[in-house]
């Protein structure tokens, strides 16, 4: 009876041991694939278009991918931008490799932009790094003006090791750059400010370049830097020593004065005896 007490206790010490750690595996699973879709701006007008590439890291040779790409309202994709890397297939060890315009997945109720992405490789290759393909959006002419607009890569599904076991969604990474639409590009409009030294009374500036658009000051002329205080605050004056303007007479005052020695601005006066 004892050693089946001790039996009962052990296998119970062996579960709580156990049971947190497949609770700390399901909570934190391993990103097993990134995929990183890179504009070539982040910041557009309504009218401009923007070119993505999306790259692939990963520590496993696989067998399969394949993903869906999805627009947000206000960027759309430009039909027949869609192109994979021509070396992809042959370094990813691929049988099969292609970009799916939407227009050719209708039939399968794809939507507007929804082009696939997909790859079979029976004999993969471990390629630790790769531009898998590149598409282009434009901006809508009536897209809100604000940040964060998203390219989304949707449908994760058909991603498998070199064991044919399929990736659950949660170990693959998506990033993408946001992208901010505004209504103009302040590096298209800057103005030239030359500096400007300042005087006793007045202020000077540094010089710097301001947006004719949005008054924004910049640095340089690429408009990366914000210029932040251009002034240069005015010196004030500097008093000189008195001098004797007219001397005094039996009958009336004399005239002393003070200047400044930079500008001669007067600023002081007396009236000697």
């Amino acid at each position: 009876m004892k050693k089946k007490i001790v039996a009962l206790l052990l296998t119970l010490v062996m579960l709580v041991g156990i049971i947190p750690a497949a609770v700390y595996a399901a909570e934190a699973a391993e990103t097993k694939v990134t995929l990183e879709v890179v504009a070539d701006k982040e910041t557009a007008m309504p009218g401009d278009e923007i070119t993505y590439t999306v790259t692939m890291k990963t520590e496993y040779a696989l067998t399969a991918m394949g993903f869906i790409t999805s627009f947000p309202e206000g960027l759309t994709y430009v039909d027949g931008s869609g192109a994979v890397n021509p070396d992809a297939k042959a370094t990813l060890g691929c049988d099969d490799y292609e970009w799916v315009e939407w227009t050719r997945r209708t039939s399968m109720g794809a939507k507007e932009g929804e082009n696939k992405l997909q790859g079979i490789a029976s004999a993969p290759n471990l390629v630790k790094e790769i531009v898998l393909c590149t598409f282009k959006a434009k901006v809508d002419e009536d897209a809100q003006l604000t940040d964060g607009y998203e390219v989304a890569l949707i449908e994760l599904v058909e991603f498998m090791d070199a064991d044919w076991e399929q990736m659950d969604e949660s170990e693959i990474e998506v990033i993408v750059t946001a992208i901010n639409v505004v209504d103009h590009v302040c590096v298209d409009n800057l103005t030239a400010v030359e500096a400007k030294d300042p005087t006793c009374t007045e202020d000077g500036n540094a010089a710097y370049y301001e947006c004719s658009k949005c008054g924004v000051k910049y640095l340089g002329a690429d408009a990366t830097e914000p210029a932040g205080d251009v002034i240069v605050p005015a010196t004030g004056h500097d008093d000189g020593e008195w001098v004797e303007v007219t001397g005094a007479t039996c009958t009336e005052k004399g005239l002393k004065e003070r200047r400044c020695t930079v500008c001669a601005t007067v600023l002081e006066t007396e009236e000697p005896e």
